[in-house]
């Protein structure tokens, strides 16, 4: 819904530390960013 009027999305900002232990096996980072990449 959001991607047909990206000027009412919302700015998300996600911070985890780099020592979270789920950061590389569950909240994968990477994957996120290829999902919503800047300006999307």
């Amino acid at each position: 819904m959001l991607a047909s009027q990206p000027q009412d999305a919302i700015p998300v900002l996600i911070d985890q530390g780099d020592s979270d232990q789920f950061l590389a096996d569950q909240l994968q980072p990477a994957v996120l960013a290829e999902a919503a990449p800047p300006g999307r």
